[in-house]
């Protein structure tokens, strides 16, 4: 039995023509490693333009979409200022309108406070008044009576005259009431007509 000799071991030179043919084989297959590779670069760099379009068309299209949103925020700003101008303005019509009011308030308090004092002050000034008279009466009673009753103590009928107002003086002056003449003579002189008036009805 023969030995079995090792694959690799050649038993027999290789003939020209498998030679040619396996170099022709080797080199195809160059050539087709050749051809993938540069398809491979070709589709790579086809890859990386398109890749490289679609960045720039993303970021363009990012760009537009931070565009609207910016010109959105300026529209809002916008909108928040003038809404924040007008409540300003409304605000202020209405403090103006309440200002108003306060004064017309204030205006219809003055003048009732001035008619509350007119009238507080007519009503002292009458009471004052009638103090006074009633003060007057007080101390005019005595020449009054006086006068009253001195015309009635006479018979005739004689009026007002220079002799009566001396011979009326000297009694009232005996009478020593604390009042001078000339202070009571009016209050006399009225009693003496009241009673004239009365002998006269």
């Amino acid at each position: 039995m023969e030995p079995v000799l090792p694959l690799s071991v050649k038993t027999h030179p290789d003939d020209v023509k498998d030679v040619e043919k396996r170099v022709l084989k080797e080199l195809k297959d160059v050539t087709k490693a050749k051809e993938k590779a540069i398809e491979a670069r070709h589709d790579m760099a086809e890859t990386r333009v398109k890749a490289e379009g679609k960045i720039a068309r993303e970021e363009e299209k990012a760009q537009e979409k931070i565009a609207k949103e910016q010109q959105k925020m300026v529209e809002i700003q916008a909108d928040a200022q003038k809404t924040v101008l007008e409540d300003q303005r409304k605000a202020q019509e209405k403090l103006a309108k309440q200002q108003e009011k306060i004064a017309e308030v204030c205006a219809e308090v003055g003048q009732k406070i001035g008619e509350v004092k007119q009238e507080a002050g007519e009503k002292i000034a009458k009471e004052q008044k009638k103090m006074a008279e009633a003060l007057d009466w007080n101390q005019a009673e005595a020449a009054v009576r006086y006068g009253y009753g001195a015309r009635m103590e006479y018979a005739d009928a004689r009026p007002w005259d220079a002799q009566v107002e001396a011979r009326l003086r000297d009694e009232w002056t005996e009478l020593k009431s604390g009042r001078d003449w000339e202070d009571a003579r009016r209050h006399v002189r009225h009693g003496w007509d009241y009673a004239t008036r009365n002998k006269g009805s």
